[in-house]
């Protein structure tokens, strides 16, 4: 009773840990592939005493493991037929495409799938439970991934999430690529459906993440631009002349190293003149941590003269109107119109006056901790990383302090 071997397949029959009050246990049916078992749970129940025992049971236990038995034997007939191969997959969708069909008695009535969900079903709650947790930009970008999934996988999506299998992520991931993305945006779509599955794993839905042992592509470190020295000037002058407001966000990104989308975020109370810094909150970071950065006083001096902190506190530092941030590009293509329009660079972007703020700094000697803390790194490793990509290390002065020991 506890085994059965059919073609290709051997079924197990064990019982649950732990009995109820009135002694009995629930048996549990496993089917073994090559060594790989899956579970499926069953409505039979049985003494442990019986069990251990190994005592006669029951009539309705005994036709009821003989039904499992015959259940399974013609799931391997109808996958034969379809030339599927023999997989626990592939048992899981054969088991929960015969159940929803039909509603009454089924050659697999009895018999349980762990969590019976569709993949769509799944992918829904999971979403909703994204939504809840990250902020807008990456649920818009969670949206934009979950469409494209849903819409590869359009023919599967009643099927069990069970059914996705770490082939069927690689096929997929191979349709991204070809549709000429690079390495780097595959590894997104990559991140995300393991943070989606992963989610799956913890609620039950599946046992096993398809795609935990999928790695990501290498990826080319983008080559990242600071303004030529003589160019620093003249672009800020621009600025100016075109916007102040524009002037004062580049200033911003120049003396604090925040990143312009989030300078959007910030709102006036955040920015302490008194005590020269700027608390930037977890939920508006990059990194998700609240930290401070330093005022330098050339930007503390502009932000007195112009009174553009005179303002009500809960107002964002750069609006329309009040509590209304500017849309995300606005200053960005105010830039790019200045930068087409003169003649510069067409690798000049509004995000270089950071890069050009740290070259600036340390070439100031100001030193790398100081440069660590206001780039919010989490490490020393990071910014000498960062500072070597802006060719910092071929600094001249340093090459000359070398001693003379040739002949």
């Amino acid at each position: 009773m506890n085994n059965v071997t059919t073609s290709k397949i051997k079924l197990l029959f064990r019982p649950t840990y732990r009995p109820d009050r009135k002694g009995f246990v629930k048996i549990r049916c496993f089917t073994e592939i090559k060594g790989n078992k899956m579970e499926f749970s069953t409505p039979i129940t049985i003494k442990v005493t019986d069990w251990k025992n190994g005592k006669p049971t029951a009539k309705y236990v005994k036709d009821q493991l003989a039904h499992f038995t015959t259940a399974f034997q013609e799931i391997i007939c109808k996958l034969e037929k379809q030339g599927l191969p023999l997989t626990h997959q592939n048992i899981s969708n054969q088991i929960f495409l015969l159940d929803k069909k039909t509603k009454e008695k089924t050659i697999t009535k009895g018999l349980h799938l762990p969590t019976r969900i569709s993949l769509l079903t799944a992918l829904e709650k999971i979403m909703q439970v994204r939504k809840n947790e990250l902020a807008p930009t990456t649920i818009n970008r969670d949206l934009s991934y979950f469409k494209y999934f849903k819409q590869y996988f359009k023919d599967r999506l009643h099927l069990s999430p069970t059914s996705i299998s770490k082939v069927d992520v690689l096929d997929y991931l191979d349709y991204i690529k070809q549709k000429g993305v690079k390495n780097r945006t595959r590894n997104h779509y990559l991140t995300w459906i393991k943070a989606v599955f992963n989610q799956m794993v913890e609620r039950g839905f599946i046992d096993e993440n398809p795609a935990k042992d999928i790695k990501k592509l290498k990826v080319e470190e983008s080559q990242i631009f600071a303004f030529e020295p003589e160019h620093i000037k003249p672009l800020f002058q621009l600025c100016k002349e075109k916007d102040e407001e524009l002037y004062i966000f580049c200033l911003f990104v120049f003396y604090t190293f925040i990143r312009p989308i989030e300078l959007r975020r910030l709102k006036v109370s955040q920015v302490n003149l008194s005590q020269n810094k700027i608390i930037i909150y977890g939920n508006q970071s990059k990194n998700k941590k609240t930290e401070f950065v330093m005022i330098p006083l050339a930007l503390a001096k502009v932000l007195q003269e112009t009174k553009f902190l005179e303002r009500p506190p809960n107002d964002y530092l750069f609006s329309d109107y009040h509590e209304l941030q500017y849309s995300r590009n606005k200053f960005s293509v105010m830039f790019s119109e200045i930068v087409r329009q003169n003649g510069f660079p067409k690798n000049y972007s509004l995000y270089c006056f950071k890069h050009t703020g740290v070259v600036e700094a340390y070439k100031a000697g100001l030193g790398i901790k100081f440069i660590k803390e206001q780039c919010r790194h989490s490490s020393l490793e990071i910014t000498d990383k960062y500072l070597r990509s802006l060719g910092l290390y071929d600094n001249a002065e340093i090459i000359g302090k070398f001693a003379d020991y040739t002949i």
